[in-house]
């Protein structure tokens, strides 16, 4: 059923002064900021669109007084303020699920029994008009809980994002290991796509040995370890001389605009220390709503309802067998400390492509089998919800370009500051201090 223009064809039974009393008794003992104006108006658009939904009986109360002393108005306003429904009504906003129906019609049929304008409601209309009733008012109220919710969740977030240590940077003894405010030093970098799809895996052999070995016994010899730590130390080397030799051939584009293009995900390599976590972590703050937000900087728009969702992998694999999503809900509460969420919080903004996904430091996934699951994890949650932009990074040692598949997570390198950028870079430092 459309609700557009539901409250101006249907005038609510319940007038002004009683809709605002109704949601002053809703919000009564409730702790979080809710917005009065805000239930009033789920109140008198729940109730239109359940008389909207019986056009062919005239509504619920087609024959029953509704200009008398005793009015309909006035039942109403009884009935959404007597306890067992008030009760019902504050469930959502407690986070404690949908308002019981049959409660909620009971408490009617009991009322309307012993009230005069009331008592010839049209008994076989009511439980499609309660039905209605709940279903509106439940999906707005969660609407409103989720706002209030979100706020809460970008100001812990913001916290945890806006600020970065550099260490051996200051400027006098008083700074330092300062930290500085990501925003006001922040210079965006470049990126390049990888189009050299052929790119080389690295396969070492030592004297005819290849891998790293074991002994019978399963312990390792002084022999074997020297072996290992040969074919780990070449590993690395070839690691690093792919990397250098990497295809620069496309052009340099700013960072957020991988956000733009139509894939919409992408995996972002980068050498130590290049800026992968910085980057993430300016992604985050641009919509953490800080005076300092401002999405246009990472290529979204001012308005547009998105939820930052960051993920530093090497956390997520502290606790082994927890699916994204569930680690998503345990981190907010454990490393947010945002109280409760409502049930369906991060689904709410996932479900409808509204997420921007920051999976943060695949590389430090030491072990190369479980680095794979991870990232096997990673895709089908992304499949799952795929209509959200999503942003993976790592270091290129370690990483293999059959993680994900290329067509549809494009691989770009971050690079180095130009000489504009450095320059930059250190107008913003020395501003900052």
């Amino acid at each position: 059923m459309s609700l557009v223009g539901i409250s101006t064809v249907i005038a609510p039974w319940l007038g002004e002064w009683a809709t605002v009393a109704v949601a002053g008794s809703i919000l009564n003992g409730i702790q979080q900021q809710f917005n009065p104006t805000e239930i009033q108006k789920i109140l008198k658009l729940a109730e239109a669109a359940a008389e909207a939904a019986q056009p062919a009986t005239g509504g619920l109360f087609c024959r029953c007084d509704r200009d008398g002393p005793n009015k309909v108005q006035n039942f109403l306003e009884q009935f959404f303020q007597s306890t067992e429904v008030l009760n019902e009504l504050q469930k959502p906003l407690q986070n404690a699920g949908k308002p019981d129906l049959n409660v909620l019609v009971a408490a009617f049929e009991k009322l309307a029994t012993n009230h005069k304008a009331a008592k010839n409601y049209m008994s076989d209309s009511l439980p499609l008009w309660m039905d209605v009733f709940v279903g509106i008012y439940f999906e707005e109220i969660k609407g409103i809980c989720f706002k209030v919710a979100k706020a809460q969740y970008l100001e812990q977030l913001a916290q945890r994002v806006k600020k970065v240590q550099f260490v051996g940077m200051a400027v006098s003894d008083s700074d330092i290991e300062q930290p500085e405010t990501l925003a006001q030093i922040f210079v965006m970098p470049d990126v390049r796509e990888e189009r050299n799809r052929n790119l080389s895996q690295v396969s070492v052999t030592i004297n005819g040995q290849s891998g790293y070995h074991m002994n019978l016994s399963g312990k390792e010899t002084p022999k074997i370890r020297e072996l290992n730590r040969l074919i780990k130390q070449n590993d690395l080397l070839k690691e690093q001389k792919e990397w250098a030799m990497r295809d620069r051939l496309s052009p340099r584009i700013p960072a957020p605009k991988i956000l733009n293009l139509s894939q919409k995900k992408a995996v972002i390599l980068g050498a130590p220390g290049s800026g992968k976590t910085v980057l993430a972590s300016y992604f985050a703050l641009m919509l953490c709503e800080t005076p300092q937000s401002d999405p246009t900087q990472i290529g979204l728009e001012s308005n547009d309802d998105y939820l930052p969702v960051v993920v530093r992998i090497r956390d997520w694999i502290l606790s082994p067998g927890v699916g994204l999503l569930e680690y998503l809900k345990s981190n907010a509460k454990a490393s947010l400390a945002c109280k409760e969420l409502p049930t369906g919080f991060f689904e709410h903004w996932l479900e409808r492509g509204r997420a921007l996904i920051l999976l943060d430091g695949l590389d430090e996934v030491v072990e190369e089998a479980q680095r794979r699951k991870v990232a096997e994890q990673i895709e089908a949650f992304l499949h799952c919800y795929q209509s959200n932009p999503a942003v993976i990074t790592s270091r290129p040692a370690g990483y293999r370009r059959d993680f994900f598949n290329l067509d549809e997570f494009p691989h770009y390198t971050l690079e180095s500051f130009d000489d504009k950028q450095v320059a930059t870079f250190i107008d913003h430092w020395y501003d900052s201090r």
